[in-house]
């Protein structure tokens, strides 16, 4: 029950504070989600309560603030935002300045987990930024700062520069350097739009990343590639996105063995399909997507949930240079997602949204290999007002989940 007050207080304060100052064009919001994950005859309860708002002002300056409390525990969060900008004068506008800077606090423990500040000056068409980022790496301080320098360049071509300092964890430096990127834009010939970056670190080359666009047909079929030179290996990864109407079918396309050069084998053996989809395949109010991994299971963000994704929040190989900390590789190889949403105007705002996925896997034990249903309605019978009510059903019999969850929001003029 104290909790529940100190909840209660602290998003009357949050909400109270937010009107007080909101002088100009802003919004409150109140969002609240609770789960039940049932193993077997048990529940056991978990979700969220969110407090955000946020405002600005037509010179330029803003600022917003989100209150998050895990329920029934946990640690609560608050962060904040703030951002200025303006012109840069001298006889006349020749630029833009902006800074912005945020922070992020402990609720239950009051003290300052990260703070991050963001400065910019753009004149003249070079682009100047400095970012300083406080955080705390296992279970101790750290700083990051980068200085980047971007502009244009003869024939069209741009280049920046960006140069990162800090804490050097497991790296040979002596200093508080870890690195810079190099950067070129091409500037886009007939189909073709190519990008390059350099990476140095304190040891020297590490390695170069060029990805290459290519439009074919007026957008009929696109190509999006890209291609790793490390100082021992080689990768190249390739999309094909064919475009009918209003569907986009895509296919990934890989090289095998995937990493060539000393050490390894020392040419590209084939080609191979990775994997294919479909995105945003309209129906009149109804939309369908899915995704196939053709070698192994699907990637999804670490931190979420199925329930909360569809066949888009799915990706069949991860980028070589991703961070695989962030990233979760699924017992999934298929998911087909479908949408129904409508919204009318009549009398009133409203909007209603009903999606259905279903996932398939190599693992399971089901017909046509069913590993896994969720259905979620979400409903809002006005503008300020919607809620969610979410199903999952594990066809195994051991990851059922029901969720619900409101979302409450109101302008601030």
């Amino acid at each position: 029950m104290a909790r529940v007050w100190r909840i209660c207080t602290i998003a009357a304060w949050a909400l109270c504070v937010v009107g007080a100052i909101a002088i100009a064009e802003g919004s409150i919001a109140w969002e609240t989600e609770l789960g039940l994950p049932i193993d077997g005859t048990s529940l056991a309860p978990e979700g969220f309560m969110r407090f955000s708002g946020g405002y600005s002002w037509e010179e330029g300056y803003g600022a917003s603030g989100v209150i998050l409390l895990p329920l029934p525990t946990g640690e609560g969060r608050l962060d904040v935002a703030a951002h200025i900008g303006d012109d840069v004068m001298i006889d006349w506008p020749i630029g833009t300045w902006t800074l912005d800077g945020s922070a992020s606090f402990s609720v239950q423990t009051p003290s300052l987990d990260a703070f991050s500040t963001t400065a910019n000056v753009t004149a003249y068409g070079l682009s100047t930024t400095v970012a300083l980022d406080l955080y705390s790496f296992q279970g101790a301080p750290a700083t990051a700062l980068m200085l980047e320098v971007s502009g244009p360049m003869q024939a069209g071509w741009g280049l920046s520069i960006a140069g990162s300092f800090g804490d050097s964890w497991g790296t040979p430096c002596n200093f508080d350097f870890t690195g810079v990127t190099v950067g070129f834009e091409a500037f886009p010939w007939c189909c073709v739009h190519t990008n390059m970056q350099a990476f140095f670190s304190c040891a020297g080359y590490e390695r170069t990343t060029i990805d290459i666009d290519i439009e074919l047909w007026d957008g009929v079929l696109v190509l999006d590639g890209a291609l790793e030179f490390a100082l021992e290996t080689k990768s190249l990864s390739l999309t094909p996105y064919l475009t009918v109407g209003q569907q986009c079918i895509w296919l990934s396309v890989g090289i095998e063995p995937q990493e060539i050069g000393p050490g390894t084998m020392s040419s590209v053996d084939r080609f191979v399909i990775q994997g294919i989809g479909i995105e945003t395949c309209e129906i009149g109010s109804v939309t369908f997507s899915a995704i196939s991994a053709l070698g192994g299971g699907l990637y999804r963000n670490a931190n979420a949930m199925e329930i909360d994704l569809h066949a888009n929040g799915y990706y069949v190989a991860l980028a070589p240079n991703a961070n695989p900390k962030m990233w979760t590789q699924t017992d999934y190889d298929t998911v087909i997602s479908i949408q129904y949403e409508v919204a009318t105007f009549v009398g009133g705002y409203t909007s209603s949204q009903l999606a259905v996925d279903a996932y398939f896997g190599t693992k399971a034990s089901m017909l046509f290999d069913l590993a896994l249903i969720t259905a979620t309605w979400t409903h809002g019978p006005s503008e300020a007002f919607s809620y969610r009510i979410a199903l999952q059903f594990d066809p195994a019999g051991t990851d059922h989940r029901i969720e619900f969850g409101f979302d409450v929001s109101k302008p601030l003029l």
